[in-house]
């Protein structure tokens, strides 16, 4: 497989999703962390602190990252908005540079509000072992995946401007049977996931949120 075509199937790679939402903020998501040894568990306060500006999910976009679905829900729990940066796809496991952001609709905000929820690592299954990152393995990530055919040719505010911001390439990949087997992590750092901070699917989470 060429680099060129690699780079390609990784960004498909983040039209997966599993993701969260809830109502609680990272002082629970800490609650998840219990178990873990004293270095892994800095190491993840340190990438929360990392990703704090991205709470903000302009100053994402603004650093390169993408939307690539809509938010999208499951019975295990939600899946929420992925937003993924070209730049750290199929690059080595970077624990500073997750490639992939995960966003969902803030209930305490106003509707179209969003909120960080989590950070997906995800690279290229080549035949190689599974990597590990905060003493976790990798896994194949979820299996509901959205093609991103709604974003294909449209900016990240969803309006046509004749560009291609990478949903397409997304579509392309998951449309036929090619659609490129991956290892993935997602961390929950600004959300409570009762299953766990390193699972995928998050309970309390819901795309569907009633404002007031």
């Amino acid at each position: 497989m060429t680099s060129a075509s690699l780079r390609r199937s990784a960004i498909a790679l983040v039209g997966a999703g599993a993701l969260a939402l809830g109502p609680a903020l990272s002082a629970s998501a800490e609650n998840g962390e219990e178990g873990l040894d004293e270095q892994t568990q800095q190491e993840i306060e340190d990438l929360r602190e990392a990703m704090e500006p991205y709470q903000d999910v302009d100053q994402a976009i603004e650093d390169g990252y993408v939307q690539a679905e809509e938010c999208v829900e499951t019975d295990d729990g939600a899946i929420g908005y992925h937003y993924y940066n070209p730049d750290y796809i199929n690059q080595d496991v970077n624990q500073d540079e997750p490639p992939v952001l995960v966003y969902l609709p803030d209930p305490d905000g106003e509707p179209g509000d969003l909120r960080l929820g989590a950070v997906e690592y995800i690279v290229a299954d080549e035949g190689q072992d599974p990597p590990e990152l905060f003493g976790q393995e990798f896994e194949s990530p979820p299996e509901e995946r959205d093609t991103g055919e709604q974003l294909d040719e449209q900016d990240t505010n969803g309006e046509d401007n004749g560009e291609d911001n990478g949903a397409g390439l997304i579509e392309d990949q998951f449309n036929g049977d090619d659609a490129p087997d991956a290892y993935s992590l997602y961390v929950w750092l600004f959300w409570d996931n009762p299953d766990g901070i390193f699972n995928p699917y998050n309970t309390d989470a819901t795309c569907e949120v009633e404002y007031n």
